[in-house]
């Protein structure tokens, strides 16, 4: 599997982090729900503890399982008060530099414990990091009603860097009976093979059985909808996402695929 670049995921975080900063800073209704349950408050102060939890992923010392990110998030909520804010923002400005010093140290294939038992490449946590901004800066924008244009190059970064992340999200009840082969081309970045097997997927960047279903996809949108901000029916009438092939209907399955 072919592996994102250091460098350039490294300079992704840092401008999306600044960007998400200034978002912070103009942000004017705290209370305000912005995804879920979470409001802007929330959806701020919990970007402003992925920072130092990521480094944690680097030094070993973050001891989370995958299927407990979602108490282990709630938890953190509720143990850290803070909403304001310029309060975030600081933190923000602050988390990102010490985390581009120390995964600065590491080359972008290095194996990392990111969540207990589960070794990725060091880009792959970068990946997620990034994912984690461009999203929740998508989150909080959208419920204050400000801009958050986000990079397709950004996006393609964060798509291709999440791949050796995502297998360990598969929801394995929602896949038990898919057993199919999908084609994900990214215009502008790469073509990627997910091949789904009895509640597991293997994603390869070369075809090594049947394809049952081709997706060509604009990577902003489906960056999006990945992450379960916007649905399918927008961008496949608009062209952002075609799909195509033997079983061109299985692209629907997609959306509930991956825990997130």
């Amino acid at each position: 599997m072919t592996i994102a670049t250091k460098s350039a995921l490294l300079t992704a975080v840092e401008k999306t982090a600044f960007r998400i900063s200034l978002l912070m800073r103009a942000a004017t209704h705290p209370g305000k729900n912005a995804i879920g349950t979470w409001s802007v408050g929330e959806t701020a102060n919990h970007m402003s503890h992925c920072y130092p939890s990521f480094i944690d992923a680097f030094q070993g010392t973050f001891s989370v399982a995958p299927g407990d990110v979602d108490p282990h998030n709630e938890a953190v909520l509720a143990a850290d008060p803070e909403r304001d804010l310029d309060v975030l923002a600081d933190r923000v400005e602050a988390g990102v530099g010490e985390y581009l010093e120390v995964a600065g140290r590491f080359d972008e294939d290095d194996l990392v414990d990111f969540f207990t038992g589960m070794l990725v490449p060091a880009s792959g946590v970068t990946a997620t990091l990034l994912g984690e901004a461009l999203v929740h800066g998508y989150d909080i924008a959208k419920a204050e009603g400000l801009p958050w244009p986000i990079d397709a190059e950004h996006a393609i970064l964060t798509l291709k860097g999440l791949e050796p992340v995502m297998v360990y999200f598969v929801d394995e009840e929602a896949t038990a009976d898919l057993e199919a082969g999908f084609e994900i081309r990214i215009r502008g970045g790469s073509t990627s093979y997910w091949y789904f097997n009895e509640g597991r997927l293997t994603v390869e960047d070369s075809p090594t059985l049947p394809i049952d279903c081709r997706i060509s996809a604009e990577p902003v949108t489906w960056m999006l909808m990945s992450y379960n901000r916007i649905g399918p029916i927008m961008p496949a009438l608009t062209g952002k996402v075609r799909m195509w092939g033997r079983r061109p209907w299985l692209a629907n399955r997609l959306g509930g695929v991956f825990k997130t």
